[in-house]
């Protein structure tokens, strides 16, 4: 309902099922969703949505560092090389709604 708060803590637990959910999709677009869930990434800054321990981009060839039980340790040990992949895998099917020759059009402008 519109303006209901949830009890603290039960948000994180919607989010993960919503994450769980994305992250077996096979649809490209639902994989990139599933990593802007667990990502944030602002001003070549990349922060771990749920330990909020951040990398740079200077650093987006070594493993992801996070904090303390975090379970994205046992997940998301290379982030910058799976959202590249995962933008490639948007740009090489059109599933973004945009053909690859559109996506090499745009970028020679």
């Amino acid at each position: 309902m519109p303006g209901t708060r949830l009890k603290s803590g039960s948000m994180n637990g919607v989010m993960d099922e919503i994450a769980s959910a994305l992250s077996d999709s096979v649809n490209p677009c639902d994989r990139v969703a599933y990593w802007s869930l667990r990502w944030s990434l602002a001003r070549g800054q990349l922060t771990c949505s749920r330990c909020q321990a951040s990398q740079t981009t200077r650093q987006g060839a070594e493993p992801f560092l996070h904090r303390g039980a975090c379970p994205g340790n046992d997940e998301h040990r290379y982030p910058f090389q799976e959202l590249a992949a995962l933008l490639l895998q948007l740009g090489t099917t059109g599933s973004a709604g945009i053909s690859p020759g559109d996506w090499r059009t745009a970028r020679q402008r």
